[in-house]
């Protein structure tokens, strides 16, 4: 309902600006992107760091989503994440 996700941005709005901690767990980037002041990413029960929302994108938000950033963090700077391909895990190089 359009309606009740507006008064639920509007609530969480006022509470952030009352001086509250909101977390705000969605799948909705449009709306993360909207209401957020800091953006994080949980992939495989690992929280990404921390972004200003300023800084982030969809394209930006969907890597930490894909666990980019924990390839990267293990030391394997030059490959994206695993994909299973036909029940098998493969890494991928970049280009």
């Amino acid at each position: 309902d359009v309606g009740a996700a507006a008064l639920l941005r509007r609530k969480i709005q006022s509470l952030a600006q009352q001086g509250s901690a909101v977390i705000l767990i969605s799948e909705d980037l449009d709306e993360i992107l909207e209401v957020s002041d800091e953006v994080a990413v949980l992939f495989e029960g690992r929280l990404s760091p921390p972004m200003p929302a300023s800084e982030a994108s969809p394209e930006r938000v969907g890597l930490l989503m894909a666990g980019v950033w924990q390839a990267q963090a293990d030391g394997q700077r030059n490959t994206r994440p695993a994909l299973p391909v036909n029940g098998k895990t493969s890494q991928m190089e970049s280009p």
